[in-house]
Parts: structure tokens; sequence; C-alpha cells
């Protein structure tokens, strides 16, 4: 009798444990590798969103060979955080181009209300988390409190590819050329960067203004990229505007991140 109630209960506790691991499905099984840029599992962002979106982070693949991939999830998991979901989706995805990991992914928890930018190896020297922060209190936060999520998430791509972009040496499609400091003085060369801030302090302040309606994104799209360009301090070449025409999206194949980035609530 002893043995059958020891082995009675030896298979209840087996049921028990396969039945809490099927409750708790992986990442990629519940929220597989898109295959582009844009993974809107939460269905919060508009085709035009998506459009813009995917073209700029192809446009930066394509030119710089980073990548940036934007998720949206209804709900965090009961046993993750949002970093931990970022990093899963980051390494499972493989988001980065092998051997250089350069790669950024945005991640936004609907009904959790969070946010988590998750920078991979390759670019953690070039936005660090005190830039990170800066990219979603100042390009991101303003728009996901009014659960303006295209507005939101186009601006906090813009502000990253625009960082990234200038780092590289590349011109993106609209992004604002960088002042020549070689001609004029040094208070005209800064006429341009004093303009560029009241331009974002006016836009975000129109933003803020036009409430939560979801559109194409333009005002969203030219803060972030005013926003990038300021942060941005590497290289830039070109000028004028790049007119893009190009293949597809092809940034996964990396997807290493120590961690790096910025995390918070809206």
């Amino acid at each position: 009798m002893k043995f059958s109630i020891k082995t009675t209960a030896s298979l209840v506790l087996a049921a028990l444990f396969v039945f809490l691991l099927a409750g708790v499905a992986p990442a990629t099984e519940q929220w597989p590798r898109p295959k582009g840029p844009v993974a809107d599992f939460a269905g919060v962002l508009s085709p035009q969103a998506q459009r813009a979106i995917t073209g700029l982070s192809t446009e930066l693949w394509q030119k710089t060979g980073a990548a940036i991939v934007v998720a949206t999830v209804p709900e965090l998991p009961p046993d993750q955080t949002i970093e931990s979901l970022a990093v899963e989706l980051m390494q499972s995805w493989g988001v980065g181009q092998k051997g250089k990991d350069e790669g950024l992914l945005f991640l936004v928890a609907v009904k959790d209300r969070r946010l988590r930018i998750e920078v991979g190896y390759g670019l953690e020297g070039l936005i660090p988390d005190a830039i990170a922060a800066r990219i979603r209190d100042q390009a991101m936060r303003p728009h996901l409190k009014q659960n303006d999520y295209d507005q939101g998430l186009l601006a906090g791509v813009a502000a990253a590819a625009g960082v990234i972009a200038k780092d590289k040496g590349v011109t993106l499609t609209g992004l604002p050329e960088r002042p020549d400091k070689s001609s004029g003085g040094k208070a005209f060369g800064l006429i341009p960067l004093i303009l560029m801030i009241v331009a974002f302090i006016v836009l975000g302040r129109l933003g803020r203004r036009g409430g939560g309606g979801r559109g194409g994104g333009g005002g969203a799209l030219l803060t972030g990229m005013l926003l990038g360009s300021m942060l941005g301090g590497g290289r830039h070449g070109g000028g004028g505007f790049d007119s893009f025409g190009g293949g597809g999206f092809g940034g996964f194949g990396g997807g290493f991140s120590g961690g790096g980035g910025a995390s918070g609530d809206f």
C-alpha cells in the first residue's frame, strides 16, 4: 500500500510539473521572429506607422549593417520582466548582424505600460544607457503616455537611427544634415543647433496638443530625427537628402546583448 501511495504521489507531481511547463511557452513559440523589423503582436500600430518604421529600419540596415526591430506585446508573461523578455527576444530572434551584434530592440508591453530599449553588444559604445534613456524620455514617452504608439515608436526609431547613421558616416532619407563647422565662426555655427532645439521643443508641444490620433507619424519622425542629430557625435558623410529604394530587411543573425539600454513606465 505504501508503495502504491508513493507511486501515485510521484505521478501526480510529474503531471503537475508537465502542466506547469506547458503553460509557459517559450518566447520563440509565443512570439515568433518576424519577417521584417516590425512585430506588432499587440495590434497597436497602424499600417502607415509600420510602413514608416520598416522603411527607415531597412534603409539603416542597407546602409550601415545595424538593425532596429520594434516589438509590441499585449502583456508580459507572469514569469518575466520587460528586461528579461527583451533579452530573450533579442537573442532568440537574432537581432543584428552575426559577429557584429549591432542590433537594437524597442519592446513595448501595452497592458503593463512598460517600455524597453535593448542595445546589442556592438552598439553599446554608441548608444550607452544614458543615450537610450534620453531617447526613451524625450522622443517616446510623451506620445506613449497618450497611447499614441505610432508616434512614440516611430520617434524612437528615428532618433536611434540618426545616432547610428551619423556615426557610420551615412545620410538617411530626411535626416537633417549636420552643420559644417569648417565655414563660419563659432557663433554662427551654433545657430543651426539652436534652431534644431527650438524646433524639437515646438514639435513636442504640437504633438501633445494634437492628441493621440494615428496617422503617418511625420511629426514624430522629424522630432526623432532632430533628437538623433543632436545626440549623435560621430562622423557625417554626404549632403542633402538621399532617395532610397532598395532591397529588404535582413537584420537577423546576431542577437547578443549585455543588458545595456533603458527601461521605464509610460
